[in-house]
């Protein structure tokens, strides 16, 4: 895999999901692997008096792509396994969600490629399935949002998932109750759209829209989960003009196929304030869980004057 070591990369999103019928744990880490043999890229070099230990830099995106990396462990996180990418030189991408169900670790993102013979245009959405941590999977192209607006529509923004999420735009639950349904999640414009799988990848539903934001506003941090009984529930920033925003929720009791919207915080935050938030450094995502009574969701929040990390939650009567 090649991991660009510079400045300890990789280390960020240590994401996890977790498969209920087998025990086995998965997590994440993100950052740029080369593209070429390392040892043709010249080292950086190293200035004193630099801040960071004086490191210029990161190798460019000429020798470089960004990839995720994924861990198992089968002994409740004593010990772990090989360290596998979620992508792979025929289907590459960079960041993705993932999620784990029934002996299964599945992961979606989007490829920059797949094979010719697939005859996909790209950039695409490629969700794949693995029998052995991570060592191989078996990937298929994912269909194209109806009228999906350009790629940067859907990155960035601030968004991103969980075990059963995302990173980026990219969204996915594997439903613990049926084997080979999963919920993939895609941002389209101002809505987030969502499609089923009910056969490990083969076939796909309709999209429907799960999320969407007002005229103006634009997606923050979002997270989808599946709980135990098969409820499929999203949360989601709308951010809004002087860095202010509000939390949001839907839910599905029918696996995925019709959603509810409810509000999760009370009133649109106050407008950022740089030195009473440290810049809104450490405000970096969102999460995420479902249980037989309630839809729980965290997130960063700035209303009571300080950035601090909040806690509500929803009855799953209500949706």
């Amino acid at each position: 895999m090649h991991p660009v070591f510079e400045q300890v990369g990789p280390l960020d999103r240590p994401y996890f999901a977790a498969d209920a019928q087998t025990g086995t744990i998965y997590i994440s880490g993100n950052g740029p692997a080369y593209t070429v043999d390392p040892a043709t890229v010249p080292r950086p070099k190293v200035d004193p008096s630099l801040p960071g230990k004086g490191y210029t830099g990161y190798p460019p995106a000429s020798v470089t792509r960004g990839r995720t990396f994924l861990r198992a462990s089968h002994d409740q996180a004593r010990t772990w396994g090989v360290i596998y990418t979620m992508d792979s030189d025929d289907y590459p991408g960079g960041r993705g969600g993932f999620s784990a169900a029934h002996g299964y670790l599945a992961v979606a993102y989007t490829a920059t490629k797949v094979p010719d013979n697939l005859n996909s245009q790209c950039p695409c959405t490629v969700f794949g399935t693995s029998k052995d941590d991570g060592k191989t999977f078996d990937y298929h192209v994912v269909p194209a949002l109806p009228a999906v607006a350009s790629a940067a529509d859907g990155a960035g923004r601030g968004g991103r998932g969980g075990g059963g999420g995302a990173g980026g735009a990219v969204m996915l639950g594997a439903d613990p109750t049926k084997e080979g349904r999963y919920a993939l999640a895609r941002q389209s414009g101002d809505k987030i759209m969502v499609s089923l799988t009910e056969d490990g990848g083969r076939t796909w539903s309709q999209p429907v829209v799960a999320a969407q934001v007002a005229a103006g506003a634009n997606f923050g941090h979002r997270a989808m989960k599946y709980s135990a009984k098969g409820d499929l529930a999203l949360m989601w920033k709308a951010n809004y003009g002087e860095g202010t925003y509000d939390v949001w929720s839907s839910a599905s009791r029918d696996g995925g196929r019709t959603f509810k919207t409810v509000r999760v915080s009370h009133a649109v935050s106050p407008p950022a304030n740089p030195e009473r938030n440290n810049f809104g450094f450490g405000d970096d995502l969102s999460s995420i869980d479902v249980d037989d009574q309630f839809v729980h969701v965290v997130w960063g929040d700035r209303r009571s004057g300080f950035e601090g990390t909040w806690y509500g939650r929803v009855p799953l009567s209500a949706y």
